[in-house]
């Protein structure tokens, strides 16, 4: 994909800076808009899962802290270093384990720090910051995290998305860009997958999924808010 999009004459750079930390941040878009000129929008993709203890009581302070840090900080901290820019888009990843009940067990850190993000962007759009948008994503087999294989995410009927799947959702999402604050990406398969059962919670985002490219589908649900 790289080499398709430098193909088309797109300057792709790439540097490392820790998000938590504002000062390095904020000095990394002025190299940035200095080399490159304005900043058109955000794509947030960054996160950790850490599987050492299940059981949340069990969890280690720390490990909970690391999960948090990519996402819940570091969200705040982008949030105030791009505060003057003109934006087009702020898109943020979140995770379907923020959504499906199911998918949080054994990661329920995780799990609520993708429900934060969501909620965040919820408020955004109250303040009338409609370029943002959180998308909730299921497993990438080809990159990212690593895909997830187990009987829970399989028992619901989700699929990992290939690469070129999660590209062609992605598009899709996008398309509603200030229209929907919070949407569900996700591939699986239409003769096992009920949304209906899956959720405890009446969802009110709308879910593009399907068992290969030609086949996605969309349904209106009613969603109720994570947290009161």
């Amino acid at each position: 994909m790289v080499q398709e999009l430098e193909s088309k004459g797109v300057v792709i750079k790439i540097t490392a800076s820790k998000l938590t930390d504002q000062k390095s941040m904020q000095a990394l878009i002025g190299v940035i808009q200095s080399e490159m000129g304005e900043i058109g929008g955000i794509v947030h993709s960054a996160g950790v899962v850490i599987n050492n203890n299940p059981a949340f009581y069990k969890k280690d302070y720390q490990d909970i802290q690391k999960t948090f840090e990519p996402k819940v900080e570091a969200i705040h901290v982008l949030d105030q270093v791009l505060s003057n820019q003109k934006l087009d888009f702020f898109i943020i990843f979140s995770s379907v384990s923020g959504v499906f009940p199911q998918l949080g067990v054994g990661v329920s850190d995780y799990a609520i720090a993708n429900a934060y993000l969501d909620q965040l962007v919820e408020q955004k759009h109250r303040e009338g910051k409609t370029y943002y948008q959180s998308i909730s994503w299921g497993s990438w087999k080809e990159t990212g995290m690593g895909e997830v294989d187990n009987l829970r995410y399989k028992n619901l009927g989700l699929i990992s998305n290939t690469n070129e799947e999660g590209i062609s959702l992605f598009e899709k999402v996008f398309q509603k860009l200030n229209q929907e604050n919070h949407l569900i990406a996700l591939v699986c398969d239409e003769n096992q997958f009920e949304i209906e059962q899956v959720l405890k919670q009446q969802p009110q985002n709308k879910v593009f999924y399907g068992k290969t490219l030609e086949k996605e589908d969309t349904k209106q649900l009613d969603f109720k808010k994570i947290f009161s």
